[in-house]
Order: C-alpha cells, then structure tokens, then sequence
C-alpha cells in the first residue's frame, strides 16, 4: 500500500465521526520498513501488526458506534 492512498480516506475523515484514517496514515509510515533492505523485500510481520492494528482499530470504532445506537 502506497501512502498516498490513504490521502482521500483521510480528508473524508474530517467529515464524519471515524478516525480510523488518522491512525491508519500513522501506520502507513512502517511501509518504508520494505525500502531498507536490498534488494527490496517486506517483512510480513510488520505488515500483519499494521492491519492488525487498523482492523482492531476500526472494530472498536464500530463497537462504540453500534452500542450508542443500541442505547
């Protein structure tokens, strides 16, 4: 995932309650990890904790949704 993907879902995250956008152009910084071997090569594992942390992420925000929509 190139950083700048994330640039759209980050500017339309002003407009609503979520921020899972922000967290995730915070994450997008391990991406470059990949760059600094040689050659080229990505580390899964870096890979598996920034969704990991994304997805738990979003989950969260969606859990807190659905119980204040449940209330």
């Amino acid at each position: 995932m190139h950083p700048w993907y994330v640039a759209t879902p980050l500017i339309l995250s002003v407009f609503t309650k979520y921020k899972f956008p922000v967290v995730w152009s915070l994450l997008i910084i391990l991406t470059y990890q990949a760059y600094a071997n040689t050659p080229w090569q990505e580390n899964l594992s870096i890979v598996f904790l920034e969704y990991f942390v994304l997805y738990s992420f979003i989950s969260y925000e969606l859990w807190q949704d659905y119980k204040m929509k449940k209330l």
